[in-house]
């Protein structure tokens, strides 16, 4: 079913692998580097008594086990921040980020499972094919995320930007 000629043809491939390694290249790299400056950005502000710094609020996608829970938190912070830096303890996160880490999790039990399964199937074709069909899951996952994220981004930018106007 996902094997079929797009995904085999050498231009299907290319743009589809192309595709898939741009959205983990944006996650893994420049996720925690945008997470790094918005937290410092919203101390700039004002917001004080944070519990991630700048540079664990960047870091804290790659430490297990925190990075099950602590990329939401840190996250949180930042959008609370972004809303009234002074009183960001008062303030409340969004459904957004509920979303976003969802489909975080979701989009990495997948990459898990889909590891699992082809180093457990006797069969290397089966193997491929179900190693294959979860993958394009996992990034089909990956595209609600992205939109949800980019969302997210967007707000946190725009407030930041307009508490910086007032300064």
């Amino acid at each position: 079913m996902f094997g079929g000629w797009y995904l085999q043809s050498p231009i299907g491939g290319t743009v589809w692998w192309t595709v898939t390694i741009a959205v983990a290249f944006a996650t893994v790299l420049l996720l925690p580097a945008w997470t790094c400056c918005a937290n410092h950005n919203a101390r700039v502000l004002g917001a004080s008594d944070m519990t991630f710094a700048p540079g664990s609020a960047g870091v804290c996608y790659f430490i297990p086990p925190g990075l099950l829970w602590k990329p939401y938190r840190a996250m949180r912070e930042i959008w609370r921040a972004s809303i009234d830096p002074t009183d960001w303890k008062r303030q409340r996160g969004s459904p957004l980020l509920g979303w976003w880490w969802l489909l975080w999790l979701a989009s990495a039990w997948a990459g898990e499972l889909g590891y699992w399964v082809a180093t457990r199937t006797v069969d290397e074709a089966h193997a491929q094919t179900v190693g294959s069909a979860i993958q394009f899951v996992r990034t089909v996952i990956r595209i609600p995320m992205t939109i949800v994220l980019i969302g997210i981004i967007t707000k946190v930018h725009c407030r930041q930007m307009a508490h910086s106007r007032k300064l």
